[in-house]
């Protein structure tokens, strides 16, 4: 008799083919559109620079935690380094690379509090900042993580499924309180609604505290990729 699957199971051949396009798109645009000036100014926003021209990484929790920043947290009108190459190179790319570069694109930083892990499939969790619950596809993720706790990662909306672009950080509810101290007075405001929308440098800057607080927590080394 053949087990019935769940319709997040059911749609994991969907999640490994876009895991697969973004994996291909990150070594390319990493290619193209980073330089070391760039690399070296970012490392250094997350406190993973060491020196003029060096970045020291602790494990591979930080080496993940800079590429995603290097993607999706050096914000240039308004966009992010997918969005900057999709907008440069749209008509080089196949129909299947601009849906996933949109969604990339468009990809939101949040607080992410685990509900109930899926092993192998993801985790049903609960979006802090969209106030909601919803379930994430990540293999990884719904392998390695506790059965609770809040994690910060980007959000990817592939229509029909959601998808992280690949970091995760354990963090706490606390780091708002941090993100509120620096905040301008329109941020502030920001903060006090529910839900709560953040720009795209406001997620930036999100994310930037939560990389700092985990490094200087040493809580990285608790992160397992597989």
């Amino acid at each position: 008799m053949l087990a019935t699957l769940t319709p997040q199971e059911a749609l994991l051949p969907r999640y490994d083919r876009a895991r697969a396009v973004m994996l291909e798109l990150a070594r390319t645009i990493g290619q193209t559109m980073l330089t070391q000036d760039m690399v070296l100014r970012l490392a250094g926003q997350i406190g993973l620079r060491s020196g003029r021209f060096e970045i020291e990484f602790a494990n591979d929790a930080e080496v993940c935690a800079l590429q995603d920043f290097l993607m999706y947290g050096d914000i240039r009108g308004g966009r992010n380094t997918a969005a900057r190459y999709l907008q440069r190179f749209r008509s080089e790319l196949t129909e299947e690379e601009q849906r996933c570069l949109e969604a990339m694109s468009a990809a939101r930083y949040t607080l992410l509090e685990v509900r109930e892990p899926a092993p192998g499939v993801g985790v049903h969790c609960f979006d802090v900042l969209a106030d909601r619950e919803f379930f994430v596809h990540d293999r990884n993720w719904g392998r390695s993580t506790w059965s609770d706790g809040v994690f910060g990662s980007r959000v990817v909306d592939q229509g029909d499924f959601r998808m992280l672009t690949g970091a995760m950080l354990p963090t706490h509810i606390g780091i708002l309180d941090r993100l509120r101290d620096i905040a301008s007075p329109a941020l502030k405001a920001r903060l006090a609604r529910r839900p709560i929308e953040l720009g795209a440098h406001d997620q930036a800057m999100l994310q930037r505290l939560v990389i700092r607080l985990a490094k200087v927590t040493r809580i990285t080394e608790l992160v397992r990729y597989e």
